[in-house]
């Protein structure tokens, strides 16, 4: 009866301690926990300063054209159609935000964001190391961070490669239909993202497997010998473990 009530109706100070009150040990955080902090802040300032500041260009008043005119029940050209999914998103930007040029750009400061939470969920595979290098250079990297800011299909594009990839090889490794829907759903968004989602090499054409479309991503996504999976990949004639024909499969 130690953690009954007391007399004057209080709980034991055990019990009652909040979370809050509980001292923190720093030696219980890593080094790379707090470099993974760090990555996160400096991708979200370097793509959120000065967002809207510059005026939209040509190509990026086109999408938003069009997004508008979706919400507005009109109707868009032809060509739009090549890239459907970041006119929808920007356009149920436009519906639930209003009009302005940080709300049209707002789809791929959100996609570039995510990207680094993808790379991070990547290192499952590709290990840690190798995705904290990996997210550090997206994070900072000028190309990202254009594709980030600006509106346009890049920054979907990578997004939605990453999540398929992710998701893939979740599925792959738990059977999880969960696993299983996202990934269908970021192979669906990845044709939808961008028209080079629909490149794909020749299967003869082996060499070249590894170099095209999310080139980048194929080279730090490529599985390597771990304390879970210590199978020999090296050789692209060894057998292909799922993983492997995964990512050979997305390259």
């Amino acid at each position: 009866m130690e953690n009954a009530e007391t007399f004057d109706g209080q709980l034991n100070d055990r019990e009652f301690a909040s979370v809050l009150d509980r001292p923190l040990s720093l030696a219980s955080l890593s080094w790379l926990s707090v470099g993974w902090v760090a990555i996160a802040i400096v991708a979200f300032l370097m793509r959120v300063v000065n967002f809207s500041a510059l005026p939209l260009s040509f190509n990026e008043a086109s999408l938003a054209s069009n997004a508008l005119s979706i919400v507005q029940g009109g109707t868009i050209p032809a060509a739009a159609g090549q890239a459907p999914f970041p006119t929808a998103l920007t356009a149920l930007a436009l519906f639930l935000f209003g009009s302005s040029d940080g709300i049209v750009r707002i789809v791929p400061l959100l996609a570039g964001l995510g990207s680094i939470a993808l790379i991070w969920w990547l290192g499952r595979w590709i290990g840690r190391g190798p995705a904290f290098a990996t997210a550090a250079l997206v994070a900072i990297s000028p190309t990202f961070v254009q594709a980030s800011r600006n509106a346009s299909d890049g920054g979907l594009l990578i997004f939605s490669s990453l999540l398929t990839l992710a998701a893939g090889l979740t599925w792959l490794e738990r059977n999880s239909g969960g696993a299983a829907a996202f990934f269908g759903i970021g192979a669906a968004l990845l044709v939808m993202s961008d028209p080079l989602g629909w490149i794909a090499p020749d299967r003869r054409d082996r060499a070249a497997a590894s170099c095209r479309h999310t080139n980048c991503i194929i080279a730090v996504a490529r599985p390597h010998p771990t304390r879970r999976n210590r199978h020999d990949y090296s050789g692209f004639n060894q057998p292909l473990h799922p993983p492997i024909r995964l990512l050979r499969f997305l390259s």
